[in-house]
This record gives C-alpha cells, sequence and structure tokens, in this order.
C-alpha cells in the first residue's frame, strides 16, 4: 500500500530486504509513456516466488534498461520488494544467462480460468491495475477492426497495444499460447509460443489505457 501511494524505498532499504537466488524465465516485456517519463515491465516467473515483475525507469527521452529477451532463463539473486503479488524485485546483480524456454509454464485453459486468477490477485491488491496471466487457446480475431483474443469456449477480450496484421501472421490464424497483460478489461499480449518457442508479440501505437469495468 506504501508503494501505491507512492511512498519511496531506497535502494539500499530494498537490497537489505528479503532476497531469493535462483532460475528467473521472462515472460514479456512492455513499455508504457506518461509524460516524459518511460516505464519498462519485465514480467517474470520463479518456481517459488511465481509470477514478479522487474520495473525500469527513464525520463526526459532516455532509452529504459537493455530489454531482457523473452524466453530467456536469467540466475541469481534478486531483492523481493513487500506487498501483494504481482511482486515487484530488484537483481543485486546482472545475473547469469541459463538457457531459454520453449513455452509459457503455469497457463490457464482460458479466459474464465485467466480472469479467475486475475480476480483472485485482484482481490488481494485492489489498489494495482495491471495484471499478467498466460492463457491457452487464443485466437487473434478481427485484426482490422477492434482486435479480439478469443478462447476455445468463444469468450473474447479486447485487445490493444499490438501490431494485429504482423501478429496474425505470426500465429498464422491458428490458436496460440499467450502472456498478456490485462487492465481493465482489455489485454496488452506481450508473448505467445509460435512454432515451439516463446516470442515478442509485435508491438503497436502505444494504448491509452482506460477503466471501462471489465
Amino acid at each position: 500500500l506504501r508503494t501505491f501511494l507512492g511512498w519511496s524505498r531506497t535502494a539500499d532499504e530494498v537490497m537489505a530486504g528479503r532476497r531469493v537466488d535462483g532460475d528467473w524465465t521472462v515472460l514479456g516485456v512492455a513499455t508504457s509513456q506518461t509524460g516524459r517519463l518511460t516505464q519498462q515491465r519485465t514480467w517474470l516467473t520463479h518456481p517459488t516466488e511465481g509470477l514478479v515483475v522487474l520495473l525500469d525507469f527513464a525520463a526526459g527521452g532516455a532509452a529504459p534498461a537493455v530489454t531482457r529477451l523473452v524466453g530467456a532463463v536469467l540466475r541469481g539473486t534478486a531483492a523481493v520488494y513487500p506487498g501483494a503479488p504481482p511482486r515487484r524485485i530488484r537483481f543485486t546483480d546482472d545475473p547469469a544467462d541459463a538457457g531459454r524456454v520453449e513455452g509459457l509454464p503455469d497457463t490457464a485453459g482460458g479466459w474464465s480460468d485467466a480472469l479467475a486468477q486475475v480476480g483472485a490477485a485482484m482481490a488481494a491488491a485492489p489498489w494495482q491495475d495491471r495484471f499478467g496471466v498466460a492463457v491457452d487457446g487464443l485466437r487473434l480475431t478481427d485484426v482490422d477492426a477492434d482486435p479480439l483474443l478469443v478462447d476455445g469456449h468463444g469468450l473474447a477480450l479486447p485487445v490493444v497495444g499490438i501490431d494485429g496484421v504482423a501478429t496474425l501472421a505470426l500465429t498464422g490464424g491458428r490458436a496460440v499460447t499467450v502472456f498478456t497483460e490485462v487492465v481493465g478489461g482489455r489485454c496488452r499480449p506481450l508473448s505467445l509460443v509460435a512454432g515451439d518457442m516463446l516470442v515478442s508479440v509485435p508491438a503497436g501505437p502505444e494504448p491509452e489505457w482506460r477503466w471501462d469495468g471489465g
């Protein structure tokens, strides 16, 4: 709650807190612009910590930190910020490259399961507005109008922030496994499994997020 209210912590305070060793798998990377401030979010998963997020900031037109490669496994120690999941982390040193993964772990079977996970996370941290989730069997449709990601049961979420045509070419129109941010009833896909490889989703214009009751 202090973090949400803007109660800043120094790097020394964070580094003096709880630390976790192990392998951190990069699931997706997204950037957002607020005025002159750029935020880069790197979503990772860890065997015991689950889904976490690494935040990097840049101001005044400067570039944020070098983007981590989607699918990379990073071996190292991270300091974990307090709070409810998805927790923020900060690496204590540059992590080592420990290989790559081909798929997405801990996937939901469709939007119903995925949104139940998001709902549980939201209940634990109602002051957060952005959640990550991996979902199986999603097919991209309506790329020329209002893109949708539709699951095998016909449930769909509106899509923002991607190049729809390039993403459709990447999936070949098939149902794929996707890692996406969910905000206000819409989703921003960040990575997907194509050809037995986890790859970044081609980005489009910066979405203007708004809460629409979803």
